[in-house]
């Protein structure tokens, strides 16, 4: 019998999940916004940031991570 490819699983991002899904290796939670934000909205996020924001805005646990704990 032929193996069938598993498609990995997507996940939104809190900011462009209308546009895009990411891998959960992809995904940080953020305690700001007590949600998942991807890589690439973090980096457009802290652009913005400066001074005292800088240890609030540290990447969390990866969602890839969070899931391993949780199986």
């Amino acid at each position: 019998m032929k193996e069938r490819h598993i498609p990995k699983p997507l996940y939104p991002c809190k900011y462009c999940s209308d546009e895009y899904s990411w891998p959960a290796t992809d995904l940080y939670w953020s305690e700001i916004d007590k949600d998942w934000v991807c890589d690439q909205c973090w980096d457009d996020r802290d652009s913005n940031w400066s001074g005292e924001d800088y240890i609030e805005r540290e990447r969390g646990i990866s969602l890839a991570d969070e899931i391993k704990a949780h199986t």
